[in-house]
């Protein structure tokens, strides 16, 4: 991949402004996913750094730390068209020029915006291979991982 998630979800976020209407329906899943991003949407324009982190995946939060907030409140809104339901979540649909959907999950029992995962329906794959860091060699898990691996399970909240 050429850039980042974080770089690649600050470029999502960039057209991420504005107050949507426009999902209703029988279904209150779909209701529910684009209620979710109005939300992230409102805290953008109202320049609420915690409330936006709180409405992203953990993985987007990064890039919320460099956006460039106060052009962010000046910038026209996108208007949401509906949703669709999708294995990853939801596909929210803008009237945005670009006509490019965002994806909404259930992150630890709530809906969110996934910056990162919509930023990777639009990234290209380029040829070669990247460059890892120096030194790390890929091995077998062990217990020790095993044992790690579990801890981060315990560690998370009931769904």
């Amino acid at each position: 991949m050429l850039f980042s998630p974080a770089v690649l979800a600050r470029t999502c976020l960039l057209a991420l402004v504005g107050l949507p209407t426009g999902c209703t329906g029988p279904d209150p899943d779909l209701a529910a996913a684009c209620a979710a991003f109005a939300a992230f949407q409102d805290a953008l324009q109202a320049g609420d750094r915690d409330g936006a982190a709180e409405r992203v995946t953990t993985d987007s939060r990064p890039a919320l730390a460099e956006l460039p907030w106060s052009r962010l409140r000046r910038e026209p809104g996108l208007v949401v068209q509906g949703a669709e339901r999708t294995p990853l979540g939801f596909l929210v649909h803008t009237g945005a020029t670009t006509q490019q959907p965002f994806v909404v999950v259930r992150e630890h029992g709530r809906l969110v915006v996934d910056l990162v995962a919509t930023a990777g329906l639009y990234t290209e794959a380029t040829s070669g291979v990247a460059a890892g860091p120096a030194g790390l060699t890929p091995r077998p898990l062990d217990a020790r991982d095993d044992a790690a691996i579990r801890r981060f399970q315990l560690a998370m909240p009931p769904r």
